[in-house]
């Protein structure tokens, strides 16, 4: 009796896993461990008042764009720090939106789409560290997007194209409504928002004859199921780790993803300047990702490059860069530090994004 207890306990794990990639191939099942927008990381959360979360006073207006049929999108809009300077921040009382989208419009700022990986929202630690510093000491015209599911978006189940819808319509409405020249709008997107930003660039825009300022992807991945090989949840569960030697299953389960993301098969179609910027310490998406990004786009870029440049950083990281005969810089930045979700807010970072954005002379 003991012993068949036994056999039982050590064959549970085993069962579990088999359970767990048997949902694997269910599409719903997929999108909820893909966005893990149910995983909010934070209580209760007050986006009409940003300044509970440390903001200055009217220093971020909480937006509203309509989306489809009765549904919305929530998004902060953080103007650039000299904006909000002279414009906003002496205002005896909250200024309107029409305010901030005069700002959008004629303050001669960089605006940069930020579109955040999968969990949570906008109003998470690191997301608004970044976005305080890409609006005060870079001095862009920030907006950060919570996709359909997330924050105060309409509340759906996210999916690859209503994500991708999203953003589109974030780029419309900053473009066609407010009037920001598409080469002044720049698309940074960080984790599972860089298959995000990929597709919008690469497959909706380019093919328009449309090219933004910049397209910039903080630790990104080559696609899902190039992904799953290596991810691990919450930087500690190897999803498919355990099938590493049985390459027939694993295969069978890669045909069943419905959400795919594959950056590598069209980001060499984005010809504005591009960035991609990984750590080696990152423990949820492995720095190779970005190599072979880059490594993909000079060998299949549409637009001809003959050489890569690579310089060592003191020990401290890897640049490697070239250009594309329209002018167009490609430029990957390897760190040995700052880990998925501080990487992007490094000095070294915020330097490398400062130059691919508005680069010298």
């Amino acid at each position: 009796m003991a012993a068949s207890y036994l056999a039982v306990l050590a064959l549970a794990p085993f069962a579990l896993y088999a359970t767990f990639l048997a949902l694997l191939c269910f599409e719903q099942i997929q999108q909820h461990l893909i966005f893990l927008h149910r995983v909010r990381l934070s209580g209760q959360s007050n986006f009409d008042a940003p300044e509970s979360y440390g903001f200055a006073p009217y220093r971020v207006h909480n937006l509203r764009i309509p989306i489809g049929k009765d549904q919305h999108l929530g998004a902060w809009l953080l103007p650039a720090l000299s904006s909000y300077s002279t414009r906003i921040e002496s205002l005896p009382m909250r200024p309107s939106q029409a305010v901030y989208a005069d700002i959008l419009r004629t303050s001669n700022r960089p605006t940069l789409m930020y579109m955040h990986g999968n969990a949570a929202t906008r109003a998470v630690g690191f997301r608004m560290r970044a976005a305080r510093i890409l609006a005060n000491e870079l001095d862009f015209n920030v907006v950060m997007l919570d996709y359909r599911g997330f924050g105060d978006s309409s509340s759906i189940r996210p999916s690859q194209a209503t994500a991708v819808q999203d953003a589109g319509r974030l780029f419309e409405w900053l473009n066609r409504e407010i009037g920001v020249h598409a080469h002044d709008i720049v698309c940074y997107g960080h984790s599972l928002g860089t298959g995000i930003c990929a597709d919008l660039v690469a497959r909706q825009l380019a093919p328009q004859d449309i090219h933004l300022r910049a397209l910039i992807l903080i630790a990104p991945f080559k696609s899902i199921p190039s992904l799953l090989t290596t991810y691990r949840l919450f930087g500690l569960i190897p999803i498919m780790g355990p099938l590493r030697k049985s390459r027939h299953v694993e295969a069978l389960v890669r045909t069943f993803l419905t959400t795919r993301f594959e950056t590598d098969t069209i980001l060499s179609l984005a010809q504005c300047p591009l960035l991609l910027i990984h750590s080696t310490n990152d423990h949820d998406i492995v720095y190779t990702h970005s190599r072979e990004l880059f490594d993909n786009v000079f060998l299949n870029s549409t637009i001809g490059a003959t050489s890569i440049a690579q310089q060592t950083m003191y020990g401290h990281g890897l640049l490697r860069h070239f250009t594309r005969s329209n002018g167009s810089p490609v430029v990957h930045l390897e760190i040995d530090s700052g880990g998925h979700n501080g990487v992007g807010t490094l000095e070294v970072s915020t330097l490398a994004i400062k130059r691919i954005v508005e680069p010298l002379g």
